[in-house]
């Protein structure tokens, strides 16, 4: 069911910062920026491996900087994962929904209150592209 780390999710005030640390610093990939409807910055995901991101979530709040937001693990299916969760008599934080990237997901949170999304990566979604450019 779980195939490996989909994503971590960290708030940030500061995308050029991040970008600079995780890619010139550490090796990482910009891969892509994922904004609102409207324009204003959102999210930008760096390349770990494949298949494997940081999720950049812009947040204007200086106080939020740094601030852990999510985990989240990749699934090859998704109403299997919904299932198995469910028999375990987890509640969902999130029902299933296609998100904004086009990946399906949904989310609980552990047993401390963190929050883990589950998400299958959906064919033609910004990550499947990527990934499809690299095997070629």
């Amino acid at each position: 069911m779980i195939t490996g780390i989909g994503h971590i999710g960290l708030y940030t005030a500061d995308f050029d910062g991040m970008t600079a640390f995780y890619c010139d610093v550490l090796g990482l990939e910009n891969a892509f920026d994922y904004d609102e409807p409207d324009g204003k910055k959102w999210m930008r995901f760096l390349r770990i491996a494949k298949n494997n991101y940081i999720e950049l979530i812009w947040r204007e709040v200086e106080a939020l900087s740094g601030h852990y937001a999510h985990l989240c693990l990749a699934v090859d299916d998704i109403q299997a994962a919904v299932a198995r969760v469910k028999e375990k008599n987890v509640p969902l934080f999130r029902e299933p929904a296609c998100g904004a990237t086009g990946n399906w997901t949904f989310w609980v949170r552990d047993p401390d209150g963190n929050k883990v999304e589950l998400m299958q990566v959906m064919p033609g979604t910004l990550q499947a592209q990527l990934e499809a450019q690299r095997e070629q």
